[in-house]
């Protein structure tokens, strides 16, 4: 697995190399034989980055469809991978073996298998993993259980027993185990049942068309782990009253994700780093119990406005950094502002802070006199105010205003 892992690595930060350039996105029979020569492996075998990078159609991104020739026998080791234009692939009886993360990342929605791939071993791990698959292909031979994950792994996600391209479901096994549904692109709704008590790492990234998650049976649901729900297309999350755990970037990148609603999850006392991160915010309400939000966990949203529970004790670095609040009140509960927390919210001109003794870190607001000026008729100190910002901050403030001291 841990070999697996690197090899997904080193794919993802390589290079595109199109070994025959597609006209109009097509690339011939004719044409790839001629490139072949005497060859009759369209990639290579290596798992080198190396070699691997540098043959085949490796993130070839304008091709489009493709006729492999009767000349070829095999398709090498990630021979298109991340081909993401890749529509449609013609593959005749002489291919002996198709290579592990062959066709990873394309735009198939099906494909033909051809008879002469009659064993497992013939197919590699993950070779048509994460591709557009809307159909499980027609196979020569009885794969074994765990056949479906490694070389058709979004499909297996998906299956599921129902019919694409849109799938509604409600399913729990206890544990929504690490990457259950990722990639899976046919999801458009899904109700945690009341059997779940934990959504492991991954378990629906990516899922883009998945918009509705319904937490109101989940009466047993305790964790959502990281990057749960990372880049998927959900648009409001009401949270139930048995989460204990959210952990970071657990939403980060939901850019339909518009309205949050925390004020059932009364066992929540932390936001974890980065949670609603680079999403489309605008809403948030939170539960009595918070405590702490932590580092970029609304960061690079959309919020417009936020009420603070009493409970609240801290908000750490860029909590809330290049956000769109006009105005924050803090409560009298809170002890600390970490060193950017609200630093770039451009529309921020009202701040009311309720402590004296709450600290608050460098650059924790945006540099300009208006800040000092309310600050100070809120009762702040001016050593306080002096202190959270920089000496460039503080000449920026003064020009702002006009007075500029030398």
């Amino acid at each position: 697995m841990l070999r697996l892992l690197v090899c997904l690595c080193l794919l993802n930060n390589a290079h595109s190399y199109c070994m025959v350039q597609p006209v109009d996105g097509h690339v011939s029979a004719a044409a790839l034989s001629a490139e072949l020569g005497s060859s009759t492996i369209i990639g290579t075998t290596s798992t080198t980055a190396a070699d691997y990078e540098n043959s085949g159609f490796f993130k070839c991104d304008t091709l489009q469809s493709i006729e492999i020739p009767a000349s070829v026998n095999e398709i090498g080791y990630g021979a298109f991978y991340m081909a993401t234009a890749l529509a449609s692939v013609t593959i005749p009886d002489s291919v002996q073996s198709i290579g592990s993360f062959a066709f990873h990342s394309t735009a198939l929605t099906s494909v033909v298998i051809p008879d002469s791939i009659d064993s497992s071993n013939k197919l590699g791990q993950q070779a048509f993993a994460y591709s557009d698959l809307l159909t499980l292909p027609d196979l020569s031979f009885s794969p074994p259980h765990h056949y479906g994950v490694f070389a058709f792994t979004p499909y297996y996600k998906c299956n599921l027993d129902t019919s694409p391209p849109g799938m509604d479901i409600t399913t729990g096994h206890g544990t929504y185990t690490g990457e259950s549904f990722r990639f899976c692109k046919r999801l458009t709704s899904v109700t945690i049942s009341n059997d779940a008590k934990e959504i492991q790492l991954y378990a629906f990234e990516g899922c883009t068309a998945l918009q509705t998650v319904n937490f109101s049976l989940a009466t047993q649901l305790t964790t959502i782990r990281q990057e749960a729900f990372k880049d998927s297309g959900v648009t409001s999350v009401t949270f139930p009253e048995s989460l204990e755990v959210l952990e970071g970037n657990a939403f980060k990148g939901c850019t339909a994700l518009q309205s949050i609603d925390f004020s059932l999850a009364t066992k929540l006392n932390e936001i974890s780093y980065g949670v609603f991160q680079d999403s489309g915010v605008t809403s948030v309400t939170f539960p009595d119990s918070l405590i702490k939000i932590y580092g970029s966990a609304f960061r690079n949203t959309a919020l417009a406005s936020v009420t603070f529970p009493d409970s609240l004790i801290s908000i750490y670095d860029s909590a809330f950094r290049n956000t769109a609040l006009a105005s924050v009140t803090f409560p009298e509960s809170l002890q600390e502002i970490g060193e950017k927390a609200f630093f770039g919210c451009q529309n921020l001109i009202s701040v009311n802070i309720r402590n004296d003794a709450t600290i608050i870190g460098p650059s924790a607001f945006p540099p300009g006199l208006f800040i000092l000026d309310l600050f100070k008729r809120e009762g702040t100190s001016v050593e306080t105010i002096l202190s959270s910002f920089t000496a460039d901050e503080l000449k920026t403030a003064y020009q702002l205003k006009g007075d500029c001291p030398q």
